[in-house]
């Protein structure tokens, strides 16, 4: 994955502030959130990725198990989100970037999207910081897919695969939570 967004220029060594309190930044990860928790059946999801290639039903199905009602919806989507990070790419000059500032800055723009959100031992505050981690990365990730998003099918395999990459991961980390506020009420 590295590999493709390196060759995108979009990572390169010098960090610039801003981009972890941009209101655009929260609404890419705010729109990431709500796709999550509206996928339809993630399984399938995985089930159709698996193989790299969609078939024509699968294709035509594709968008129901992402939780949308028609493909155009998903497509617009993807296009949406596409448009604000090439504009928060061009604002903050990801180029001057390395991948673990991006992931940082993104990071922070998680944690910044919610102040309000009160902190009430280190069980949440360990659920917190890998949930942010997991939507920075998938933040990237789906960054990583804008070239191949001129391809229907290889667009929708690659985001595909970052969903299932983020579900996966989110749930990990209310596992990781769950376990540790079990260790502490013991």
């Amino acid at each position: 994955m590295l590999s493709i967004i390196s060759s995108l220029s979009i990572f390169g060594s010098k960090a610039q502030s801003g981009l972890s309190t941009d209101p655009i930044l929260f609404a890419v990860l705010t729109s990431n959130e709500n796709e999550l928790a509206n996928v339809g059946d993630i399984n399938k999801v995985k089930e159709y990725i698996a193989d790299k290639e969609l078939s024509e039903k699968e294709l035509l199905d594709f968008h129901i198990h992402m939780g949308y009602k028609t493909q155009n919806e998903m497509v617009d989507y993807i296009k949406a989100q596409n448009d604000k990070l090439l504009f928060l790419s061009k604002k903050y000059n990801f180029s001057q970037y390395s991948e673990s500032e991006l992931l940082e800055q993104i990071k922070n723009g998680y944690i910044n999207k919610s102040p309000q959100q009160r902190i009430e031992n280190d069980c949440q505050s360990v659920w917190l910081n890998c949930l942010a981690a997991v939507a920075a990365q998938s933040v990237i990730m789906h960054a990583s897919c804008i070239p191949f998003d001129a391809s229907i099918f290889l667009g929708i395999i690659c985001h595909g695969a970052v969903l299932t990459y983020q579900a996966s991961a989110s749930s990990n980390c209310t596992s990781a939570y769950n376990r540790c506020r079990g260790a502490i009420a013991n």
